[in-house]
């Protein structure tokens, strides 16, 4: 069945629409940040897109209307892509200025062509803004935090399809024109009509369900002014505060700074097999543990899910290597770790100011290194940062 322009304006325009408002109301209930409200943004451009794209279709006149569709779709993708940096606490100014100046550059294309440049105006320019940004957004998928998460992967699957449908999109625009055989089978309007339909259903359930499984597995309370999470430790914006002032002021004094990195890993296996219940559960008991087998004088907080930082003031790296293996022996005997089925992975990692140097920066960086690799040693649980 072939579709006049204005049907496939108003179907696609329908779907991106509906997936929208779904997503943008939510994020207003949940008075969500970060993430969430970029990308909200993104589907906010994604509907002025299809509006825009629908205004043109309904009355070609209006020329300037495909500048501004052009340009939201750039931007929809781009802030995708921003998302997708912000839920991994990556997002730099120098990423918003590149989408900002994209979207500038696809809306720009169009209005140099005129009224004359007709629907296809600034194609090549919209088409390898869109490429990039996906494929910058599937990247991203796989890095930081939206790596230890299995819908992630979803996310990653529709921004690689949409990045490897417009890369081909572009080269046969370029090399055969709109109106070649090879186009109009494979990359015309209809078909990316119907291409945008599917994905964007997708991205939506998807987008919402990270979303809900970070603010779930977090276990964030509402209040910005609260320090401390629900299990008793800092958050991490406390604990990086609190820290970043112990170790100025341990430099001053030359006291020692011993910074031990405790990580789960298996989290994705553990939510798959039993359900995210279970994963908090196993949160729950094991962030517990470490309270429980802590030094009463030290500084403990989140370090991202499924970590934790303790800090203390040990004087010798014997000294903290005994401190980490009390904590790891004492969170395998803990009831619920070491006698259930759920038995996730636990690496400790440990950095010295001794040989680090008073640099907080490097010290979380070095903890969390080291307990990487103690998760996947198979000699020993407790590795020291070197």
């Amino acid at each position: 069945m072939i579709l006049d322009p204005l049907t496939q304006a108003i179907m696609t325009a329908l779907v991106v629409v509906v997936a929208g408002v779904i997503f943008i109301s939510e994020t207003l209930l949940r008075r969500d940040d970060g993430a969430g409200k970029i990308w909200a943004l993104a589907y906010l451009a994604a509907m002025l897109t299809t509006l825009s794209y629908l205004g043109w279709a309904a009355t070609p006149a209006l020329w300037w209307a495909v500048s501004v569709g052009n340009g939201m779709f750039v931007a929809s993708a781009g802030l995708m892509w921003l998302g997708c940096c912000m839920f991994n606490g990556r997002l730099h100014p120098l990423s918003i200025g590149v989408v900002a100046a994209a979207s500038l550059a696809a809306v720009l294309s169009v209005v140099v062509a005129g009224r004359d440049g007709g629907g296809w105006a600034g194609a090549e320019v919209m088409f390898i803004g869109i490429g990039v940004f996906s494929a910058a957004g599937a990247v991203e998928t796989l890095r930081g935090e939206m790596r230890e998460n299995l819908n992630a992967r979803v996310l990653t699957i529709v921004l690689s399809i949409q990045a490897a449908f417009y890369a081909a999109r572009t080269v046969v625009f370029v090399l055969f024109g709109s109106e070649s055989e090879v186009f109009q089978q494979w990359f015309d309007t209809e078909v990316s009509s119907y291409f945008t339909v599917a994905l964007t259903i997708t991205a939506l359930v998807t987008t919402s369900v990270l979303r809900t499984d970070r603010a779930r597995l977090r276990a964030r309370p509402s209040s910005s002014s609260a320090v401390y999470s629900s299990e008793q430790v800092l958050l991490e914006d406390s604990f990086r505060r609190i820290f970043e002032d112990w170790v100025r002021r341990a430099e001053v004094r030359r006291d020692p700074v011993v910074v031990t990195a405790v990580a789960l890993e298996d989290l994705d296996t553990i939510a798959t097999a039993f359900g995210e219940a279970a994963v908090v559960d196993v949160i729950d008991t094991w962030v517990a543990g470490v309270r429980r087998h802590s030094p009463a004088s030290a500084l403990i907080g989140e370090d991202g899910l499924g970590r934790l930082m303790v800090v203390s003031a040990m004087p010798s790296v014997d000294d903290a290597k005994g401190q980490a293996l009390r904590i790891f022996h004492g969170l395998l005997d803990d009831a619920g770790m070491g006698d259930t089925v759920i038995r996730p992975a636990i690496g400790i990692g440990i950095a010295l100011s001794a040989t680090t140097g008073y640099d907080a920066e490097a010290l979380l960086a070095g903890a969390r290194a080291a307990a990487a690799r103690a998760t996947l040693s198979l000699e020993s649980s407790v590795v020291v940062a070197i």
